[in-house]
């Protein structure tokens, strides 16, 4: 095999390289997004049975009606540890994609590409890590509060309830925010992903 066969081959197979890592970058570009979409409606659903919830709560206080109350100690609990469950799988999704942008920004450089768009990826994306983590902790805070109040039902503790469930509202509000930047975020790193692959295939 001669030298140009053998120069023309590596060529093939740098770009061969290149085609295959564009193409994962797309499916996890598109993947992120139904993610985002996914749970924005899930955040939104929370927030709408949180209030509900609340709600509940105070009708129940209102009469009194213990048996209700009751009823909901056990529902605010269960409800409190799945948002607990949720955030964590969040958690090690945001990581994920922490990850994802170390290989992108550690391409680019091999490849000689500008890395801005990377590396500004990878700070949002280890913004929203911190800011999740943050809930994570707070929501198992909450929910732990909630198991100690269970079963009663004096003024302190139903108020120390009713804050709870506050708080855990101002949380689901927040992640919908929190959602709402990321959809965007991922739908411009998408762009620019898209434009990254045009001028690649300009080059080729």
């Amino acid at each position: 095999m001669n030298r140009l066969t053998k120069l023309i081959l590596l060529c093939a197979l740098v770009s061969s390289a290149s085609a295959d890592s564009r193409a994962r970058e797309r499916a996890a570009d598109n993947h992120e997004l139904r993610v985002d979409r996914r749970e924005l409606r899930d955040d939104l659903g929370d927030a709408k049975r949180l209030q509900a919830l609340l709600e509940r709560f105070d009708a129940a206080r209102a009469k009194p009606d213990p048996a209700a109350l009751t009823a909901l100690d056990t529902e605010m609990v269960a409800l409190a540890r799945r948002e607990t469950r949720e955030d964590a799988v969040e958690v090690g999704k945001d990581v994920r994609e922490v990850r994802r942008d170390r290989r992108e920004i550690r391409r680019d450089v091999r490849e000689g590409k500008d890395a801005r768009d990377d590396r500004r990826d990878r700070r949002d994306d280890r913004r929203d890590t911190a800011v999740e983590i943050a809930s994570h902790a707070k929501r198992k805070v909450i929910a732990q509060r909630l198991i100690v109040l269970a079963g009663k039902q004096d003024a302190p503790s139903l108020d120390a309830k009713r804050g709870a469930i506050v708080e855990l509202i101002g949380l689901a509000r927040t992640e919908i925010r929190q959602d709402v930047v990321e959809k965007r975020e991922d739908r411009r790193e998408r762009r620019e992903d898209r434009r990254e692959r045009r001028e690649d295939c300009k080059s080729n």
